[in-house]
């Protein structure tokens, strides 16, 4: 997962990692919760580090099967922020993963996205929850 994915323009850069983080159900805790983080640093035009960037990451579409709450986070001096992700799954799905998306507010056009990739079988006690 030591993945880096970056979006730039002459507006700037915006680098994100991992890219597509990986839940494997056998981590997940017996009631289905998992958490990871997602470092973000941003850059300005000039290639300098962009303090107090406003960044969320959400799952624009959850399926029923995941419950995950959207996490906010401001960029530091450094123009980094790192986001603790906590969600749970619930049941049962048919997909094996979860496209994300990572907005900064401040500045729309310097913008990521990524997948959350579900693989592995669950831990004894748990629903199934898929396989690729």
């Amino acid at each position: 997962m030591a993945t880096t994915r970056q979006i730039g323009s002459a507006k700037g850069t915006f680098r994100f990692s991992p890219a597509n983080p990986t839940i494997e159900a056998s981590d997940l805790s017996t009631n289905g919760e998992f958490k990871f983080t997602v470092t973000i640093n941003i850059k300005d035009h000039s290639g300098q580090p962009a303090a107090g960037e406003k960044v969320k990451f959400s799952v624009p579409t959850l399926p029923s099967w995941l419950s995950m709450p959207d996490v906010l986070g401001i960029t530091n001096a450094n123009g980094n922020v790192t986001l603790t992700v906590r969600g749970r799954v619930t049941g049962d799905s048919e997909n094996g993963y979860v496209n994300f998306t990572l907005v900064n507010s401040n500045t729309p056009e310097r913008n990521g996205s990524g997948m959350i990739a579900f693989t592995g079988k669950p831990a004894s006690g748990m629903k199934r929850l898929f396989l690729f």
